[in-house]
């Protein structure tokens, strides 16, 4: 199992945000004191983040962006949650062509992995 980081848990948090505004003191309560570095480290990964100055708390808010630039070609996607089979036939995009995230009956949300053709 991966282990869970301050980077991973500020990238859960801006993604479950789906789009939305998420403000700095939630992503440090998450990410730690040193959370800007870890937000630089996910956009140098390819992971858009925007910022914006939040003056009433003189602190940022941020958000990732979600790329829906191309629908996904029909495929077979699996559920990557240990041991699961549950497959289902299409997927929100991600930032890699070949996962995207869906619903699995027994993990909830969850990262699906595209099958070989």
């Amino acid at each position: 199992m991966e282990r869970e980081t301050n980077k991973t848990r500020i990238l859960k948090l801006l993604t479950d945000a789906q789009g939305s505004w998420v403000g700095g003191s939630a992503v440090m309560a998450v990410g730690g004191s040193r959370f800007g570095g870890r937000i630089e480290e996910l956009r140098e990964a390819g992971y858009k983040i925007e910022g914006k100055r939040n003056e009433r708390y003189a602190l940022w808010d941020y958000r990732l962006e979600m790329i829906q630039e191309k629908p996904l070609p029909p495929a077979l996607w699996k559920c990557t949650g240990g041991g699961c089979h549950y497959q289902v036939a299409m997927v929100i995009p991600t930032i890699a062509d070949n996962y995207g995230t869906g619903y699995c009956p027994e993990h909830g949300k969850s990262t699906f992995r595209k099958e070989a053709a």
